[in-house]
């Protein structure tokens, strides 16, 4: 079973059954499910998940794993085919306006705002619409303005913004109005190092302040610096939920080597040896003369370099390099496009002996 997955979905419903959903989460979805003509692959598939008061959950996932559907499923900009989604109580798709007051939503294209207004002019314009006191309107725009480090451009007209400038506008509307959960699509995409921790400070802020944020991002350093929990999502389906630090002890903590062989037929006898030494490694097959090991995280590393030197001065490898496995790689590994899994013979868990 997908680590945490099931249980993610027991606690939704338990919750659920006991009235509890809507007092104890603020948003989430219940068997979110999409399809887009062919019934037989769903883009979304069975989504459950409850994010709580105060949490930042992030929905991280390559491209085209279905993390941009599911957040405009969960907003409503986009109708399931299957189950349902809630904000702060409210059905979103059969009650859609309350939802919305709750809310706020940057999407991931930036076309979304309006072209003829300066920048001041489209938050003050969000602002009466999300119904701000007039008198609360014009230091809720600077505060966001200079949060979001646009006060330099606040009366140009953001037609003429650059993409990371429009970005950070849209993030600043989804700000107005002090909403209760705050949906936000690849926020940072495009952004300097500078600009990109300025967003991540607001949504720290919003966080702290009580809000519950659902982001979506496949960027591990991002989710790493923001989540209470993440959903580990690839073709339409959560692969891992739960914390940074479950996703530590369940698949990273061990040692990476790749390993260059000096001829192609060194491989499978390089192989067997690993084998023999190394209960739970996996190999994966990089090319003829490049091969990957992967150790858990009971491996000794001392026996790893033992080993991996044996195999040089046998002449079997010409080189080799070993460092701990990263979170950047666990993503690749639960994330790896069916297109490009290989056969038994390219990657195979070792089963010792």
């Amino acid at each position: 079973m997908k680590d945490g997955v099931q249980k993610e979905r027991k606690r939704v419903l338990a919750l659920k059954k006991t009235g509890k959903l809507h007092r104890e989460t603020s948003v989430g979805a219940i068997g979110l499910t999409k399809f887009y003509g062919d019934k037989q692959n769903p883009s979304i598939n069975d989504l459950s998940f409850a994010v709580n008061r105060a949490e930042c959950f992030v929905l991280v996932g390559r491209d085209g794993s279905g993390k941009s559907t599911a957040i405009r499923l969960l907003v409503g900009s986009l109708d399931p085919t299957i189950g349902t989604s809630y904000v702060d109580g409210f059905d979103v798709n059969s009650n859609p306006k309350e939802a919305h007051r709750c809310l706020g939503y940057s999407p991931q294209e930036s076309d979304a705002l309006p072209g003829r207004l300066t920048g001041r002019e489209t938050l003050t314009h969000y602002a009466y619409l999300r119904g701000l006191p007039e008198s609360e309107i014009r230091n809720t725009v600077d505060n966001l303005l200079k949060d979001m480090h646009l006060d330099t451009y606040a009366d140009k007209d953001c037609s003429e913004y650059a993409d990371g400038d429009r970005r950070k506008l849209s993030m600043a509307v989804a700000f107005v109005g002090d909403p209760t959960v705050i949906s936000l699509d690849e926020p940072t995409r495009g952004l300097d190092p500078k600009s990109k921790r300025a967003v991540w400070d607001q949504i720290s802020k919003a966080v702290k302040d009580g809000k519950s944020v659902v982001l979506a991002t496949n960027n591990m350093e991002e989710c790493e610096a923001l989540s209470n929990r993440l959903g580990i999502i690839d073709n339409g389906q959560f692969q891992f939920l739960g914390s940074i630090q479950q996703l530590r002890r369940s698949h990273g903590g061990g040692y990476t080597a790749e390993v260059y062989l000096h001829k192609s037929e060194n491989g499978r006898i390089v192989r067997d040896q690993i084998e023999r030494k190394f209960i739970g490694a996996v190999s994966k097959y990089l090319g003829d003369l490049r091969h990957e090991y992967q150790f858990t995280p009971q491996t000794k590393l001392s026996e790893v370099f033992q080993t991996l030197n044996q195999l040089h001065s046998n002449a079997l490898v010409k080189y080799y390099s070993v460092k701990q496995t990263s979170l950047d790689q666990v993503f690749i590994d639960l994330t790896q496009p069916r297109s490009e899994e290989v056969s038994k013979n390219e990657v195979r868990r070792v089963k010792g002996v």
